[in-house]
């Protein structure tokens, strides 16, 4: 993950935070995720906690 998004700790920044989670997943899981590879990557798993208590959680699966 950037460092960019790991160090974001603003509230305003929950949805954006959310959007690169799912960016980043789907990088690697095509492949195209550069020296943050990981290698053989078939799953990801996504958790985020927003304002007020939600919480997402999304499971991504690379097809073939």
């Amino acid at each position: 993950m950037d460092a960019q998004l790991e160090n974001s700790q603003q509230p305003s920044s929950a949805g954006a935070t959310g959007l690169a989670q799912c960016t980043e997943l789907v990088r690697q899981l095509r492949g195209q995720a550069g020296d943050r590879q990981v290698e053989g990557a078939r799953i990801g798993l996504q958790h985020n906690l927003g304002l007020g208590g939600a919480c997402v959680v999304s499971l991504y699966e690379r097809q073939h």
